[in-house]
């Protein structure tokens, strides 16, 4: 995929075999996708270790780290961690689309 390239906001998921936090967040992702693949969202991951020029050309430092591009690879916003899937439909909704959280919590802290 070529960020560059893509029209549709996009969640790189940087991640190891080795990375149990990254094997957690792995089926988390999946199911935020269920919800955020709706509203046009896109998901790919990659092993930092067979894509060592990729891991260093974004900077990683911690693993698992997810990063949230828009259209045309701008990247509005990088955390690391494992999140639960709650978690990642609320930053996608708030980073792509300008939503607080609407279930009266407080805004997530990232």
């Amino acid at each position: 995929m070529i960020l560059s390239e893509a029209e549709e906001p996009t969640i790189v998921d940087a991640f190891a075999t080795w990375c149990g936090p990254c094997q957690m967040l792995r089926g988390e992702l999946e199911t935020a996708m269920e919800t955020l693949s709706k509203r046009g969202v896109q998901a790919v991951s990659f092993d930092t270790d067979q894509y060592e020029a990729m891991a260093s050309r974004l900077r990683v430092m911690g693993l698992p780290t997810i990063y949230f591009f828009g259209p045309r690879g701008v990247l509005l916003k990088r955390v690391e961690g494992a999140y639960p899937a709650k978690d990642l439909i609320q930053m996608g909704n708030e980073i792509f689309f300008g939503e607080a959280a609407d279930d009266g919590t407080d805004e997530l802290m990232i």
